[in-house]
């Protein structure tokens, strides 16, 4: 009989869990060469041989959290980051021109929280979609902006290569932000707009306030409404309390994911109206950091390769920490 999992463990090319190269370094370069296009970023993966960049140019990325989270300050301070070029959460950036599109916030409330986070508003180039702007939906706007035929606008968004879309569930057609065919189709619109003329999209958009019961729900699929907007974007950043029960207090969790690894945490905390990184154990409420990676260590990492389950035998799990795999007997686990 034919050894499948025998078959896998000799060829390295058809196991996920070799730890010989195999020339990986001399195929990556070949592979990013030829699709250098399509990997673009503004803000860059953590090393060479990662894969997970963040708002990837011609693609719709997202920000959510229930409100009050602190969404919009978030995005205030990263994006004043990658206009000077620096570094955002210890990842390379390029600087770019950006545009925020306010739908759901107006100037009023820009200038309120520029305020409360002690910013220039003239840092922010702000666009208040009001009056005819309204009818038009969010793909039709990004293209207005950008091309600005008429300079309607003042040909002041012709260069921007980041838009940042506040209420981007707001404009879903008829209101069906539960609906994924129209998500769907709401999405996709967007990024051909944003493929077309080169730029990226950073939807800002609601999530459900966190009950204590559905803690560790499926990252992707804790923003509002339809499973397709975890399915149709790219990199999602959702920002929560890390007590669910205590939804007031200062501390933040932020979890990072991009389609290809796995989940990013980091705690923050307000501090003089902005977000900040949280040393371990003071992020004033809730579990603690080490206590919450050691969850989603257990949550994301384990790996159960099909081949070596039918021949019954001992699981692989990743480990974190050491960036290996170790098998270990875990028969009485529960699923």
């Amino acid at each position: 009989m034919w050894n499948v999992s025998g078959w896998l463990i000799s060829n390295p090319m058809f196991n996920p869990i070799s730890r010989e190269d195999d020339g990986a370094d001399e195929w990556r370069k070949e592979f990013d060469k030829k699709h250098a296009e399509s990997l673009r970023y503004i803000i860059e993966p953590k090393t060479k041989r990662d894969s997970d960049g963040w708002l990837p140019y011609g693609r719709v990325c997202l920000v959510g959290g229930a409100s009050g989270a602190g969404k919009t300050t978030l995005v205030y301070q990263v994006i004043r980051e990658l206009r000077r070029g620096h570094k955002v959460f210890d990842r390379e950036t390029h600087p770019c021109e950006f545009a925020i599109v306010g739908y759901d916030r107006g100037y009023d409330d820009m200038v309120e929280t520029c305020r409360n986070m002690r910013i220039n508003t003239e840092e922010l180039p702000f666009f208040d979609v009001v009056g005819a702007a309204r009818q038009l939906s969010v793909a039709k706007m990004l293209e207005a902006l950008k091309v600005d035929a008429q300079n309607t606008y003042g040909g002041k968004y012709r260069n921007v290569k980041l838009f940042v879309v506040e209420g981007l569930d707001m404009k879903v057609p008829n209101g069906k932000i539960g609906d994924p065919t129209v998500v769907a189709d709401y999405l996709q619109d967007i990024e051909e707009v944003a493929r077309k003329y080169d730029f990226a999209v950073l939807g800002v958009l609601g999530c459900p306030k966190m009950k204590p019961d559905d803690r560790y729900a499926e990252s992707r699929d804790l923003l509002f409404g339809s499973v397709s907007w975890g399915r149709k974007s790219h990199t999602i950043f959702v920002l929560m309390p890390p007590d669910p029960t205590n939804p007031n207090g200062p501390g933040r969790k932020l979890l990072i994911m991009s389609r290809v690894k796995q989940p990013e945490i980091h705690f923050l905390k307000f501090e003089n109206g902005r977000l900040r990184k949280a040393s371990e154990g003071g992020i004033g409420a809730g579990q603690s950091e080490a206590e919450e990676r050691a969850f989603q260590g257990r949550r994301y990492s384990r790996i159960r390769p099909y081949a070596l389950q039918a021949e019954r035998a001992v699981p692989l799990y990743r480990c974190r920490e050491a960036g290996e795999f170790r098998g270990q007997d875990r028969s009485n686990d529960v699923e």
